[in-house]
Order: structure tokens, then sequence, then C-alpha cells
């Protein structure tokens, strides 16, 4: 996901921050609430370019996915 603004940064009650501009990997339940729920205006939801098994990782925590922590986008929001 990925917050648009105008604030610098957000935070839910999961403990996901998004700050303004940046790719943060979500959990199932949050992409969809996000991208389908009431603040669907404020964000961009991104799906994985490549499905892959799902790797266990704490959603609550608000860290980026493992896989995709160090991974950089292009324009066009694909993973290089």
């Amino acid at each position: 996901m990925i917050y648009k603004g105008p604030y610098t940064e957000v935070y839910d009650e999961e403990g996901y921050i998004f700050p303004r501009g940046k790719y943060i990997a979500v959990c199932g339940r949050t992409f969809c609430f996000l991208k389908m729920g009431p603040y669907k205006d404020d964000f961009i939801g991104i799906s994985p370019a490549i499905l892959q098994e799902p790797t266990p990782w704490l959603c609550a925590l608000g860290d980026s996915a493992p896989h995709t922590k160090n991974q950089k986008r292009n324009s066009q929001g694909e993973l290089r």
C-alpha cells in the first residue's frame, strides 16, 4: 500500500505506519480494507507482481514483509 497524503505519515490500530509516498507491505486483510474501505481514496493498492508462497511474518508490527523490505519499485510500481 502507498499512502497518498496529505499528512507526513499515518498509522492504524494494528501498528502499521504508513509514511506518505512509501510502499508498505501489509497482510491480505489490511490490503482489502484499505483498498475497498472508507480510506480507499487515501491509499494506492499494489498487488504483488509475482505470486509466491506466503512467508510467515508478524502482521501487526507494521514492518515491511521480509521479501520486499529492501526492494525498489520502478515508476510503474513494479519490483526491480
